[in-house]
């Protein structure tokens, strides 16, 4: 069996991309072993549940399958009747970690070069159909919650500018008001030919 070995690390940091090598025709061809990091150190993986996620080199389907797991090792068998379908590279290739359904994180990027077979017809097997719909709802599911989220702030925003705004209102309201009482003011009193005239206010103390 073709068996191939690379080091990911959960960080992302920036390093020479990994370069796996599958061959079209062959089924369950390639065994991936990739020991996961997290900043340098071994992460175990011994709790936790582990998949291979790959898009293939068409840029549209999608190829995804779970693996074992030995202390910071994760091993993939990978079914070249549909991840081989279309051959060329990509360079969206990673693993995701699981604790139960929940994703934890993610490796760096590696390439996947599809090596042409010499066979014609290559296409998709419809055994992993069911597993690119899952992986479709569950990306579904996170950009709801994602967008529900950012709905809420968005509205949280919004209110608070309308109270701001609202404030803002109410204060030219009461300096307009003064300034129109002000104006509407006389003098309380006079003196008229050495008689003392009292002028009574019109407008509002």
């Amino acid at each position: 069996m073709n068996t191939q070995a690379i080091a990911l690390d959960v960080s992302k940091q920036p390093s020479i991309t990994p370069v796996v090598y599958i061959g079209q025709g062959d089924k369950s061809g390639t065994q991936l072993q990739a020991s996961i990091f997290d900043n340098g150190q071994a992460l175990t993986l011994t709790s936790y549940s582990v998949r291979l996620c790959m898009r293939l080199p068409d840029g549209e389907s999608y190829y995804s399958v779970g693996g074992t797991v030995s202390t910071n090792v994760a091993t993939f068998t990978i079914d070249e009747t549909y991840a081989a379908a279309v051959e060329g590279i990509t360079d969206i290739a990673y693993v995701e970690v699981y604790s139960g359904s929940t994703l934890i994180c993610s490796t760096n990027r590696f390439r996947i070069v599809v090596l042409e077979g010499a066979r014609e017809g290559a296409s998709p097997s419809a055994a992993h159909y069911d597993e690119i719909v899952t992986a479709a709802v569950e990306a579904a599911q996170r950009a709801d919650e994602a967008a529900q989220t950012s709905y809420a702030e968005a509205e949280a925003a919004r209110d608070a500018a309308y109270a701001e705004a609202e404030d803002a209102r109410d204060d030219a309201y009461a300096a307009a008001e003064a300034a129109r009482n002000v104006n509407t003011m006389t003098a309380p009193f006079s003196i008229v030919d050495g008689a003392l005239n009292i002028t009574y206010y019109t407008g509002t103390l």
